[in-house]
């Protein structure tokens, strides 16, 4: 299953230290798999297109790796 979460308040990114870019929260997309463990962090205010394409690709990894 997978979950998403939006981060209202600034909550988690608070938790997590996710700097902020010119005073705009920071944009950063974790991949937290069912053990609780960071598989993957990325981070990039601008390029919210690569957060996708990364996700996916480290969420298909993920996958294959329980095959």
């Amino acid at each position: 299953m997978l979950e998403r979460k939006s981060d209202v308040g600034g909550v988690i990114r608070k938790r997590y230290g996710v700097p902020t870019a010119f005073g705009l929260p920071g944009r950063v997309t974790y991949i937290i798999d069912r053990q609780g463990i960071v598989r993957h962090i990325f981070f990039s205010q601008f390029t919210s297109e690569k957060h996708v394409a990364q996700a996916l690709q480290t969420l298909q990894s993920i996958h294959e790796e329980h095959m």
